[in-house]
């Protein structure tokens, strides 16, 4: 079963979708546009406090797709609705990625966007922590 919850205001729009996996996104709709946190604390970082966080943007419109969705893991749901149309970096970024081993660091280059071309699905992170913790998640036993 999937729960939902939101709060309204006359312009602005708070949701917070769950799914039976414990995996919950809050969702944040202004003027059309709707922006994607992993987390409530992420969402009033931003929101009331202006600070740089975790985040990505849809078009309002976008957001019965990925409604539909039958889990709501904030990197999943980003991979496959931000990065479909966007590289999700610029050259000279530093990124990190996961495998079985570990997390990886990386600067985006343009062998970068052929890797991320080739694998679409791939969950990218702004931060190594983030990218630690899904980790960690991921392969709890390793």
């Amino acid at each position: 079963m999937i729960h939902n919850e939101h709060l309204q205001k006359a312009d602005e729009l708070y949701e917070v979708r769950h799914d039976n996996n414990g995996n919950a996104i809050h969702v944040y709709i202004k003027d059309g546009e709707a922006i994607i946190f992993p987390s409530l604390h992420d969402f009033v970082m931003r929101v009331y406090y202006g600070q740089e966080v975790e985040r990505f943007y849809l078009e309002e419109d976008s957001l019965d797709a990925m409604y539909d969705e039958s889990a709501y893991d904030y990197y999943t749901l980003k991979s496959q609705y931000f990065f479909k149309t966007h590289y999700p970096f610029s050259e000279g970024d530093t990124y990190y990625t996961i495998d079985a081993k570990g997390v990886i660091e990386s600067t985006w280059d343009p062998v970068s966007e052929e890797l991320y071309d080739a694998d679409p699905e791939r969950v990218y992170f702004t931060s190594f922590d983030e990218a630690m913790t899904y980790y960690n998640n991921k392969y709890p036993n390793q």
